[in-house]
């Protein structure tokens, strides 16, 4: 493990068990979206963290994660109930050859604003089909625009 990820580690360490927060007050991110008012299909994410980089503890938890950052979001609506101002979400870098439908990914739209969406379609040139939850709105970007992809949300 790198310095920048043992520091990341005892960071979020920090934000956990230093912060006060309890068991319970973790949540990861499985919850089904409706694409379309006629289709309800449940794009969970696929696991990014394996259990055994979990650890819960009477005092909190502690995930052991390389690379992981605390993000905080935009108040947008897009990706409402699951992500809003409120939500501190917890990010890794992406390597796009294992994104899947179903990750929420942060990319930068052309304009330079970070977005925040879920991925619904993984095509044959490697590009990714993303929209919001609460949005009907489809975009196609590139892994070059992926910036991250979220692991966990603390609420």
């Amino acid at each position: 493990m790198g310095i920048s990820g043992l520091l990341i580690r005892v960071l979020i360490a920090v934000l956990i068990f230093g912060g006060g927060f309890t068991m319970g007050q973790f949540v990861l991110l499985y919850q089904p979206i409706a694409l379309s008012p006629s289709e309800s299909v449940a794009l969970a994410p696929p696991s990014h963290v394996d259990g055994r980089e979990i650890l819960v503890t009477e005092r909190g938890v502690l995930i052991l994660v390389d690379g992981a950052r605390v993000v905080n979001y935009d108040s947008t609506d897009s990706m409402v109930p699951i992500l809003d101002e409120d939500s501190n979400g917890i990010v890794v870098d992406a390597d796009c050859g294992l994104i899947e439908v179903g990750d929420i990914v942060s990319y930068r739209n052309s304009d330079g604003s970070i977005i925040v969406h879920r991925v619904v379609s993984v095509l044959q040139d490697g590009s990714f089909l993303v929209k919001g939850d609460n949005s009907p709105v489809v975009e196609e970007i590139s892994c070059e625009d992926v910036v991250g992809v979220l692991v966990g949300v603390v609420y």
